[in-house]
């Protein structure tokens, strides 16, 4: 993990730099990165034990931290529930993220693909996705401000697009795209 995350680093700042703009800019136009992971609390096909989420969530809040780089992590609220109760341990690792200074964000409680889904199903997926990881950021004093849709679906005809902006602009979210993805999972999985 921790190299998959220098390199998302590294290639984010070869990217930056040879990407010489046309003509010069404004000294007043910064850019800026943010590195986003979604599925939080934590991700792992092959570390799936409670200390086990917690070593890999406090070495990756650790990283990111120390880089000084700005993050965000997306939350899918599904995996904090157990048996229908919400998981302390999930939350203690959303808290992590929190307590040092990184921001969440709503990724649907179950992950829900929008192409695949009726609107209705979505909506109400990412209503249920927002309860728990608001309420951790509320607990930092701050709110969550960013939405990544699964699987980057963002609706197959633009009157399905424009109920799912509505209800996310309704709900303070603005949509957190993706410039590079290092496709880890696919690394995970082999």
């Amino acid at each position: 993990m921790k190299l998959l995350f220098a390199l998302s680093l590294a290639a984010a700042a070869v990217l930056g730099a040879l990407s010489k703009p046309a003509s010069p800019r404004p000294a007043s136009v910064a850019r800026r990165v943010v590195v986003t992971v979604d599925d939080l609390p934590s991700v792992s096909r092959n570390f799936r034990a409670p200390q086990d989420r917690e070593r890999l969530t406090k070495k990756l809040v650790a990283a990111i931290v120390a880089a000084n780089v700005p993050a965000v992590g997306f939350v899918n609220e599904g995996k904090i529930h157990r048996d229908g109760v919400v998981d302390s341990a999930g939350i203690a690792l959303l808290r992590q993220w929190t307590h040092a200074g990184l921001e969440l964000g709503n990724h649907s409680y179950s992950h829900a693909d929008l192409h695949a889904v009726p609107v209705d199903s979505f909506l109400r997926d990412v209503e249920r996705g927002d309860i728990v990881t608001r309420q951790v950021m509320v607990d930092r004093g701050r709110r969550p401000r960013y939405f990544r849709h699964p699987y980057l679906h963002t609706g197959r005809s633009p009157r399905d697009r424009a109920r799912v902006d509505s209800l996310l602009a309704a709900r303070g979210y603005r949509v957190a795209p993706v410039t590079i993805d290092n496709s880890d999972y696919i690394f995970a999985a082999a």
